[in-house]
């Protein structure tokens, strides 16, 4: 059974859960068009999030019963028996809900939620950070420009004990103040003093 991690001060209304890949791929087809080039964000593990491929899958935000934030993941095994290098793939988050600190939390999650588990050892962690927002992220968490001499800014950490630990510590101090705000914006709505944020306007 997925598992679903309630925030304590809002339980019914929000919750850290995984999100199925079809699921996720069309939040995505849904959330990121951008009307400048008349583009959107494509998966490159779609084959897979469709598939249910293990060391293959997506985390997201769900506000009262709506998906406001997701983000996709892929692992490759290292020469290092045990060892495993994740890419972060891409981060969506719904329109009306950006600006909240959404996409910094789904991304600690998701990290912090495949260093829980423990399946295997994480040594190595990216991202083609494209998005000016990704990039700052990434870099706060301790990512360097991996300078692979591609078309495309590739962000990476290398990680030991000590390195998994710290990360660890620096996500969850992430996660918790990221979704302060929207704690707050949920306390406003219960009390009527605020429409929903987790909603489009007009809904």
């Amino acid at each position: 059974m997925a598992r679903v991690h309630a925030l304590a001060s809002q339980p019914a209304a929000i919750a850290l859960a995984p999100v199925a890949g079809a699921d996720f791929l069309r939040f995505v087809e849904q959330t990121s068009f951008d009307p400048a080039d008349k583009s959107r964000i494509k998966s490159q593990y779609e084959k897979e999030l469709l598939a249910g491929t293990e060391g293959f899958g997506a985390v997201g935000i769900v506000a009262c019963g709506q998906l406001v934030s997701a983000a996709s993941f892929g692992t490759v095994l290292l020469p290092r028996a045990g060892a495993v290098s994740v890419r972060i793939d891409v981060v969506a988050t719904a329109p009306h809900a950006r600006g909240l600190g959404l996409a910094r939390a789904t991304v600690a999650h998701l990290l912090l939620d495949r260093l829980d588990r423990g399946e295997a050892r994480i040594e190595h962690a990216s991202v083609v950070a494209v998005h000016p927002l990704i990039r700052r992220i990434v870099e706060s968490l301790g990512f360097v420009d991996a300078r692979m001499g591609t078309s495309f800014p590739v962000l990476q950490t290398t990680l030991d004990d000590a390195g998994r630990e710290k990360l660890r510590a620096e996500l969850q101090r992430q996660k918790s103040l990221a979704l302060q705000h929207v704690r707050t914006e949920c306390a406003r709505c219960s009390l009527r003093r605020r429409g929903p944020w987790c909603q489009p306007r007009g809904t």
